[in-house]
């Protein structure tokens, strides 16, 4: 795909996920029935090693400490890793630690996101595409605002993602859509790490339409939130933005993508409890909150 002003759709379907009953971990359909322990069928905590980045001046977080830092790379710039030390905290962005500590907003932790080993043991086949730390569409971190049914994360583009010198590939763009369409209606529909199952329906359109292409190396926001939801179907929509904090006449913002996406819930979690909830919350702010995003955005 190629860059520019442009639009890119894809649907696709497949099985439906149904983990299975009393597990609450993501799982794959086909995947082994492992009978993990107390520990283990709970969504990964933050480890040791993560947890040493507390307490680093560049950004006084809350308890558990941030995942990510951020460390020199051969080509100029950052990269982006979870568990490489702090060295050069003046690349970190403000909007990042604002997001990381803000009582508005809760980190969203997944096991199969960070555990290659658990993921091996439970029928994946690989590393995952977009929050793997190797990954060239790197998605590091997301936060979840459940006043109003937000999403926003981090997204590294890495040389590896490149098409057109200098800039990267527009499926890069859509890859990153995809990801955020999903999991802004999993999270709004059961919540986050701890209350939630991961992979709770799928995906069947990510409708992406690309305004800029984006410069290899760029740290991006990636913000999606539930436009309409209709008992299974949540119709999502999203944008990847990049800092400007010139303005340049553009604002602190600019567009390098936007998407329409619409995820679909798996039958038997129609019933459940937390997503019975967390409807009817999001009944009762959508018409003023869509409002008010469509005007700031």
């Amino acid at each position: 795909m190629g860059n520019g002003a442009s639009q890119a759709s894809r649907s696709a379907s497949g099985p439906e996920v149904r983990p299975e009953a009393g597990d609450e971990q993501p799982g794959k359909p086909g995947a082994p029935s492992a009978a993990p322990d107390a520990a283990a069928s709970s969504n990964l905590q933050h480890s040791d090693s993560l947890a040493s980045l507390g307490g680093v001046p560049w950004c006084p977080s809350r308890t558990p400490a941030p995942s990510f830092a951020f460390s020199p790379s051969r080509r100029g710039g950052t990269e982006c890793h979870r568990e490489l030390t702090l060295t050069e905290p003046e690349d970190v962005p403000a909007w990042v630690c604002e997001l990381e500590n803000s009582s508005q907003w809760e980190r969203v932790r997944f096991r199969e996101w960070e555990d290659h080993d658990w993921r091996a043991q439970n029928g994946w086949m690989g590393s995952d595409y977009c929050h793997a730390p190797n990954s060239h569409v790197f998605i590091n971190a997301y936060w979840w605002n459940a006043r109003d049914f937000v999403l926003e994360g981090v997204v590294k583009y890495t040389a590896g993602a490149e098409s057109h010198r200098g800039f990267c590939h527009g499926g890069s763009m859509c890859a990153a859509m995809d990801d955020l369409v999903g999991w802004t209606a999993f999270v709004a529909a059961k919540g986050v790490a701890g209350e939630g199952t991961g992979w709770i329906g799928y995906t069947v359109q990510v409708n992406t339409t690309l305004c800029r292409p984006v410069p290899v190396g760029t740290l991006c926001k990636l913000k999606g939130w539930v436009h309409e939801w209709d008992r299974r179907k949540l119709w999502i929509h999203g944008k990847l933005l990049g800092h400007n904090p010139g303005g340049c006449g553009e604002g602190e913002w600019v567009e390098y993508c936007r998407v329409v996406g619409l995820s679909i819930i798996n039958k038997e979690y129609i019933t459940d409890a937390t997503v019975v909830r967390n409807k009817a919350l999001f009944d009762d702010i959508v018409c003023e909150r869509n409002r008010a995003l469509e005007v700031s955005l």
